[in-house]
């Protein structure tokens, strides 16, 4: 027997996360089951029928605009549209992380190893390198999600 044909865009992650599903001022309580980078499969308590589309706030503080795929009594799959923002908490401790990245050393330690011409070792030139963008990454990512 032919194996079936995985049509989704990115790897799932299993999870038990709660969720609500937000459409047309009503609020439906879930259970995320397992989440990707491009959507998400929750379970209601009792079936409810969703629309194509609604926004998704998961109780860690991101939000995304969803549309529906399937819907199969009490479990629905989504698909991401787009990342709306961190709900007030959330906003509030992406902005405190953002803070406390820009009070951290690591700028002062890599312009010292990059003075220092990094000892001369190749490993750790790139190391520093890769650690810095991810700093800069980082702090941009926190900045855009606290609404700065």
């Amino acid at each position: 027997m032919a194996e079936p044909v995985n049509k989704r865009l990115a790897q799932r992650q299993p999870v038990l996360k709660v969720a609500k599903i937000m459409f047309n001022g009503s609020v439906v309580d879930s259970l995320v089951l397992d989440i990707s980078d491009s959507g998400i499969r929750v379970s209601t308590e009792t079936f409810v029928p969703l629309p194509v589309d609604v926004t998704i706030e998961l109780r860690t503080g991101g939000t995304w605009a969803a549309q529906r795929r399937w819907q199969r009594g009490t479990e629905t799959g989504f698909a991401f549209t787009q990342f709306a923002g961190l709900h007030a908490e959330g906003a509030a401790a992406a902005s405190s992380l953002y803070d406390q990245l820009r009070q951290t050393s690591v700028r002062e330690v890599t312009a010292k190893l990059a003075a220092a011409r990094y000892f001369d070792h190749r490993e750790l030139k790139l190391a520093t390198e890769a650690m810095q963008t991810a700093m800069d990454t980082l702090e941009s990512l926190l900045r855009v999600a606290s609404g700065r």
